[in-house]
């Protein structure tokens, strides 16, 4: 059969023999660009004894190129030497770009003969097929905004003879959009092939394309696609598959009982790949006693009852919409189901605790002659005790709890249960009597000392206790009494006893604390020690020395940071304030945090002092240091000449100078960082404060030897 298959398909392909060989444009000499490039002027592209015209300008070309680009996230103009596929035909290196617009697109033989010409492989260029999909040169895509607008683009094939005179053409639509199932619409990014044999023998094929959107000069859409495997074989007929490997008889023994047959392998396809081989059910001649679904290439067959039966499994395979029938023969053997019996009887179970639950795994107990043990199910028919013992099933467990501390026994008739049939056995239950025995007391707490205050400890009581029949992670710790709540207060978080201070006094306390386990206890106690605390104040450690000013006008910052310390708490805790200014009316003070902004107002000799206040945990320590402001001459009347407004401001002032003359200006906020700065010309500059927060600001103008200083509100 193989072998008469196998000739049949030789004849036929020898009938598409021609006489040129294909032109895979493998044998295309390429650029170091990846694109074929012919001199200037018209050229002829060669490949398998086929000739493809092509005519390169300066910043031009047109007909055919040949490439071996592969990257699809090019676009617009970087992608038109790039198939949308994204490489040539079954995965070739090389293939043809042809750009039609306004310029011959022709193919004929080397030889010069007439040839009839089997086709070629055809796809879209990537510039195209993003055009067509996203749409370009502000036309909408295909399709338009709804879909439905009827699109398409397709390449024209004319055939000539030898005289130039045409003979026919063939269209092979690249992308369509008239289909009223918008589902249905495509725009071609694989290779196809476009039967070209109906031309017949010709001496030139001539390509064109054209759209809805136009054709020739006037079409919107780039006008380029790619080809490849010109004159190669893609018209073979399809051969349909057949059966090689014929499944055999099913047998059935069991009940319930279920059966796959991987049938991959079963046919074969002379000209497809088998993998693509598709298998399904036609037909159940008995679906009463055997059921039939495909997982895959898998039959998957589960008997329905026990009786003797059989059935006949009509089945397809397909591949390339052509299919061979084949069947599957099914016994199903007659089923005697056995009950199960008792194998391994369960020993009597001991109770010794209360609280106690203990578990019993019954698989196992019995077993099924004719069924698989795991499905046998166990279950509870009796419990000759309910009062002194719960029982219940979690899977094949067998759970039981003690209900009380009494001497007693219980009987559990138990059932298992395979494939509708069982057999009853007896789990005997012993609760042996239980008496409880109180906690005591293993690790006594030592005294917990407290020296600080504010100050909170914690004391883990876990193992402080012990209870001789029950475990110790079950014991809970509770506070009983407090004997000085004013100076200590005591919580429990769990078995953690958690102590917070009240007062810096000297005191004690005894906390009475009480371990209980399974309803019993036992008191012990807790003596804390709380000492007396004596807050410190701070002191000065690194005084502030007297600021000199001998320019007016100045601003002098001061950090405070590290002036003080606290000894008995974080200096970071420590705060500053100022409490008096001797001489307002000669410098001005203005405290920003830690920092002291000292601001001159006027250019006569001064003095001022200048009183603080050191702060932490509600105690201070005071220091004063003094401003010294020496005598400037000759800058009032310079000073004067500078006007600053408004004043306030919502963000734009006027610096301005009576005299027309350059100055520098620098912008700072109370921290003495300079926010804006800049050049003015002509004595006068507007400088835009919008962008900084409302606050005050210092505006430093420099001109001419002098420097002056405005204080300015944006508001």
């Amino acid at each position: 059969m193989r072998k008469l298959l196998s000739l049949t398909l030789a004849l036929f392909l020898a009938a598409w023999a021609f006489a040129q060989d294909p032109a895979t444009f493998e044998d295309v000499q390429l650029g170091s660009n990846g694109i074929w490039q012919p001199p200037i002027g018209s050229n002829e592209m060669s490949s398998g004894g086929w000739l493809f015209t092509n005519n390169t300008q300066n910043g031009y070309w047109g007909g055919f190129t040949a490439s071996n680009r592969t990257d699809l996230n090019q676009s617009g103009m970087n992608a038109q030497y790039t198939a949308a596929s994204g490489c040539g035909y079954d995965g070739s290196t090389q293939y043809a770009v042809a750009y039609t617009m306004g310029v011959q697109t022709d193919v004929y033989a080397a030889d010069g003969q007439l040839h009839t010409v089997t086709g070629c492989y055809v796809t879209n260029n990537l510039w195209t097929y993003q055009d067509i999909l996203q749409g370009g040169y502000g036309e909408l895509p295909y399709g338009g905004s709804t879909g439905n607008d009827p699109d398409w683009f397709k390449v024209t094939a004319t055939g000539k003879n030898a005289s130039g005179q045409t003979v026919g053409t063939l269209d092979f639509y690249l992308a369509d959009y008239r289909f009223a199932n918008n589902e249905e619409d495509y725009v071609l990014n694989t290779w196809e092939w476009f039967d070209l044999s109906p031309l017949g023998d010709v001496a030139t094929i001539s390509f064109s394309l054209s759209s809805s959107r136009g054709s020739g000069y006037n079409m919107i859409t780039p006008a380029y696609f790619c080809m490849d495997n010109f004159n190669g074989g893609g018209a073979a007929p399809d051969l349909p598959p057949y059966i090689v490997n014929p499944v055999s008889d099913v047998v059935f023994n069991e009940y319930p009982q279920t059966q796959q047959v991987n049938l991959n392998g079963v046919a074969t396809d002379p000209d497809d790949p088998d993998e693509n081989i598709a298998y399904s059910i036609v037909s159940n001649s008995n679906p009463s006693a055997l059921t039939a679904t495909m997982s895959g290439k898998i039959l998957v067959m589960i008997r329905q009852n026990a009786n003797q039966a059989t059935a006949d499994l009509t089945m397809r395979a397909t591949s390339d919409g052509q299919s061979v029938d084949f069947t599957v023969h099914v016994i199903l053997n007659v089923v005697v189901d056995e009950p199960p019996y008792i194998v391994n009887p369960v020993s009597d179970v001991v109770f010794n605790e209360y609280p106690q639950t203990q578990q019993v795994n019954l698989n196992g107990v019995a077993t099924d002659p004719d069924d698989p043990d795991e499905n046998i199910a166990y279950s509870i028919v009796n419990n000759s005790n309910p009062s002194a013992l719960t029982a219940t099933m979690s899977g094949k467990i067998l759970v039981m709890t003690r209900q009380n501390a009494n001497q007693a026994t219980a009987d559990l008739t138990m059932r298992a249960t395979s494939d509708g049939q069982s057999v009853d056995f007896t789990v005997h239950v012993i609760l042996n009597a239980v008496v409880d025995e109180p906690p005591y007391i293993v690790n006594p707490v030592s005294d917990v000392v407290f020296n600080e205050y504010p100050q909170t400890q914690q004391v883990n009581l876990n193992g402080v206790a012990t209870d001789p029949d029950d475990p110790d992670e079950n014991i809970a710790y509770s506070i009983v009494n407090n004997s000085n709540p004013s100076a200590l207060t005591a919580t429990m978080s769990g078995k953690i006893l958690v102590m917070t201070r009240q007062n810096a006094n000297q005191a004690t306390a005894d906390l009475t604390m009480r371990a209980t386990s399974d309803g019993q206890y036992v008191n012990f106690n807790v003596h804390v020690i709380l000492n007396a605390v004596i807050d410190e104040p701070p002191y000065v450690v690194t005084p502030v020395p007297d600021v000199v000013m001998d320019e007016f006008p100045k601003l002098v910052y001061i950090d405070f940071n590290g002036v003080a310390t606290d000894p008995d708490d974080p200096d970071e805790l420590i705060e500053y304030t100022m409490l008096s200014n001797s001489n307002e009316a000669a410098v001005s003070a203005t405290m920003n945090g830690r920092i002291l902004m000292l601001e001159r107002l006027t250019a006569e000799q001064a003095e001022a002092e200048i009183a603080m206040r050191v702060t932490s945990d509600g105690q201070y320590v005071d220091f004063n240091f003094r401003v010294i402001m020496n005598y400037v001459e000759g800058l009032e009347e310079d000073a004067m000449a500078m006007l600053v407004y408004p004043n306030p401001t919502n963000g734009m002032i006027t610096v301005h100078l009576d005299e027309s003359q350059s100055f520098d200006y620098e912008v700072y906020n109370l921290m003495g960082q300079c926010v804006l700065n800049g050049q003015a010309q002509n004595g006068s500059a507007q400088i835009d404060l919008s962008s900084c927060h409302q606050g005050v600001y210092f505006v430093a103008v420099s001109w001419g030897g002098f420097r002056v200083i405005r204080k300015v509100m944006v508001q």
